[in-house]
């Protein structure tokens, strides 16, 4: 199987951030130094591929999934994970992070780096109660109101699909709202990634072009504070 991939020698000690899991066998590894018999390793492949990694994508995990035996898949993307894994241990400098499925560990990750790698927006702050909300205040001035609970040193996330955007202040249910320069816009399929300030925010082309969106324009970018998630501060 692995003929059909170009990948890293599995001979040197490969540094692991992200360790995908197949087959329903955990295995969790700081560096791959060698390779038992009965466990396929495979290191760097899909990322050494930008140009088709989408393809190489589908085709690995239908290798691994005709393969029946227990993969580690090696990688600093975590789009892998979505495709390729059923069990993601997040390593850093040789400590376990988080383990569980890609799912879980966009819906509550152990902490910033995860929730990072994940694709989240990561906004730190300093936390406080405000009625049945909890304010987080952010060193640019901007407060962030979010259901859950926190208090001090905090740090808010947020994923791109649940940012909307706007050229002015919206008149709609969500109780976060951040202005700022559009700094870039990138295409991906029907979709447009658009960072305003310190957030990224995906809407659809369609969205984009009625908008009139343009780098080094302003826009509004907006979220609700049932989906915005506090976690304590950390790395």
């Amino acid at each position: 199987m692995l003929k059909r991939f170009i990948v890293c020698s599995l001979t040197t000690l490969i540094p692991a951030v992200v360790v995908f899991v197949q087959s329903g066998a955990t295995h969790v590894m700081g560096a791959v130094p060698a390779v038992k018999s009965d466990i396929e390793t495979i290191a760097g492949v899909v990322t050494k591929v930008d140009a088709s990694a989408i393809e190489v994508r589908t085709e690995l995990q239908r290798l691994l999934r005709d393969a029946h035996r227990p993969t580690l898949v090696v990688t600093h993307d975590f789009e892998d994970a979505a495709t390729l894994a059923t069990r993601v241990g997040v390593l850093v400098e040789g400590r376990l992070r988080q383990l569980g499925s890609p799912a879980e560990l966009v819906a509550s990750p152990s902490d910033p780096f995860v929730a990072s790698l994940t694709g989240a927006n990561v906004l730190r702050g300093r936390a406080r109660p405000a009625k049945e909300l909890t304010e987080l205040a952010l060193p640019t001035g901007e407060l962030i109101r979010s259901t859950d609970l926190a208090e001090g040193d905090a740090v808010a996330i947020v994923y791109p699909w649940e940012v909307t955007l706007s050229r002015s202040l919206p008149d709609d249910s969500a109780q976060n709202h951040i202005a700022g320069v559009v700094e870039s816009l990138v295409p991906v399929g029907n979709r447009v990634r658009a960072r305003v300030g310190p957030l990224t925010a995906e809407v659809t082309a369609d969205s984009a072009e009625r908008l009139d969106l343009r780098v080094g324009g302003r826009a509004v970018a907006s979220f609700k504070a049932t989906a915005t998630k506090l976690l304590s501060q950390g790395p």
